[in-house]
């Protein structure tokens, strides 16, 4: 079950509290005795491509979390300060679960080419061509730069 989790379901003191336990644990997680091969094990855990998702806007801050894994989340007053956050509460989370013996979700798997084949009216054809020749730069490059400004401002959204 995926659940949902919004930067307003916290009071600022509920979640500066909250912040200050995660902190003092991460704090205490590292004065443990890390055995390089535990160490080894959560590192590879890090590099594998699971789905973070970052939403929240500059008044209240952004909520960080990684969608296949339960609990793991943290939040930051900008979504780069979230996402160095969410790293770390990863990083503790693969650790817990390896001393515990516990299970670890899998990333979800996912391939994508990079190339999509898109239908669009010939009017905005012809506009987007013309703001391509504008700014000398290809359709191709002037697309992927819009899709990706408009998915930020999505993710960003409560």
């Amino acid at each position: 079950m995926t659940i949902e989790l919004s930067a307003d379901l916290l009071s600022d003191g509920r979640m500066e509290a909250a912040d200050a336990l995660a902190e003092q644990r991460l704090a205490l997680a590292r004065k443990l005795p890390g055995e390089p091969e535990l160490l080894a094990r959560v590192e590879s855990y890090l590099d594998r491509p699971y789905r973070l998702v970052i939403k929240g806007e500059p008044q209240e801050g952004y909520l960080a979390r990684v969608v296949e894994i339960p609990g793991c989340f943290t939040a930051g007053e900008t979504p780069e300060a979230a996402l160095r956050m969410l790293r770390d509460a990863m990083a503790t989370w693969f650790e817990a679960a390896l001393r515990a013996d516990a299970p670890i979700p899998e990333p979800a798997e996912t391939h994508y080419s990079g190339r999509l084949l898109l239908r669009m009216p010939k009017s905005l054809h012809a506009r987007l061509a013309g703001q391509a020749a504008r700014d000398n730069v290809s359709i191709n490059q002037l697309a992927v730069s819009i899709l990706s400004e408009g998915l930020t401002r999505l993710a960003c959204q409560p």
